[in-house]
């Protein structure tokens, strides 16, 4: 496999746990964006996911890969292995570390590190568009390791759908404020608990936002207000990862970090990762309750993402599906619209359109 006839070839890596629900639009959406190959890594899937990807031509499906298959491997390190039998994460970057050696070997260029519930976007002003997916990799300098994409978190509606992805409302980023809002939050990270550092993320984006802010939180039982900024999920970015300058480099969940690695990390201008966290009630409970162990597998540092998951596992399924539709969402399409009128919403129609009416395509 080589580079396509117009451009340089990329390719995305999964780890999945019974995804049946978003991996074949994710794939489907990639495809169209030229992606030519997937490696998708089974991590106690339980689903039919597997006799299915097993019929398709272009990926590569397999178990969790264990430290001990490849750790006489050249560049593998201990720090891949930690944690792996109880933490998905450390499991999802030794799967990566080895997407990034096959992709190599495959004559693929760049390798997408992203979630099943997650979709690049080259260009926000375009839909499926291979050309600006194309642009975006190919107009890189040689020296380029990779591409960081910041995310962008779905704002649902609350209207059912027949693709979790056909969406078209999610959250803007603020590259100025954050870098204000992050400065602070990481001084009081380091000598505060949780839960303050999520009354600050409040107290910030309060006074940033006012009542703009998309969502306030109140626990659906107790009707405690639940600390939390203008991010209810990571804050981040995902990142496309150069094959060939893959040596030396460490995936770390969210983007690879450098050992002894050549080559520069660049911010993408334009380029997006969707990120479609809950986009219904029914993957709100599901993604935590396929997590349920994390609550004791690491130290928890987002009190607001902990309280989150607690609803979702503890309280009951009416409870969460309140909360869920009075907190998570965003229902009032007067408020929505004043949303993106001020810009704290993007208006994504062209998502929506490429998977209305067609639900999962196996």
């Amino acid at each position: 496999m080589t580079s396509s006839s117009f451009g340089p070839s990329f390719a995305v890596t999964y780890t999945v746990k019974d995804e049946a629900r978003l991996l074949p639009d994710a794939l489907k959406w990639h495809r169209a964006l030229g992606a030519q190959r997937f490696y998708i890594f089974l991590d106690g899937t339980t689903d039919s996911m597997r006799d299915w990807l097993d019929t398709q031509s272009d990926v590569m499906v397999r178990e969790s890969v264990p430290p001990a298959e490849v750790g006489d491997a050249p560049g593998f390190s201990k720090k891949l292995a930690k944690g792996w039998d109880t933490f998905i994460d450390a499991r999802k970057n030794l799967n990566a570390w080895v997407a990034a050696r096959l992709a190599l070997k495959d004559g693929i260029d760049w390798l997408a590190m992203i979630d099943p519930d997650e979709l690049l976007l080259p260009d926000p002003a375009g839909g499926v568009d291979p050309i600006a997916m194309q642009s975006l990799l190919g107009g890189q300098e040689p020296d380029v390791a990779q591409i960081l994409l910041p995310n962008c978190d779905v704002l649902p509606d609350g209207e059912p759908r027949t693709s979790p992805f056909a969406h078209r409302h999610f959250q803007a980023r603020y590259p100025a404020l954050e870098a204000a809002w992050r400065a602070a939050r990481k001084a009081l990270s380091v000598v505060s608990n949780p839960l303050k550092v999520a009354r600050y993320d409040q107290w910030f984006w309060d006074r940033a936002l006012g009542a703009d802010l998309p969502r306030r939180l109140v626990h659906p039982v107790t009707g405690a207000t639940i600390p939390a900024g203008y991010f209810l999920s990571y804050s981040s970015y995902k990142s496309i990862l150069r094959t060939r300058l893959h040596r030396g480099w460490r995936p770390t969940i969210h983007h690879w970090t450098s050992d002894d690695g050549q080559g520069d990390m660049v911010k993408a201008k334009r380029a997006r990762v969707l990120h479609f966290d809950f986009t219904d009630a029914a993957s709100y409970l599901h993604k935590f309750g396929q997590r349920r162990g994390n609550r004791e597998e690491r130290p928890i540092h987002f009190a607001t993402r902990r309280a989150i998951g607690d609803i979702a596992l503890d309280c009951s399924e009416a409870e969460a599906q309140r909360f869920f539709d009075e907190c998570l969402t965003v229902s009032d399409p007067a408020r929505m619209a004043h949303l993106v009128e001020r810009g704290v919403a993007l208006d994504l129609p062209q998502i929506a359109a490429f998977f209305a009416g067609e639900g999962a395509s196996r």
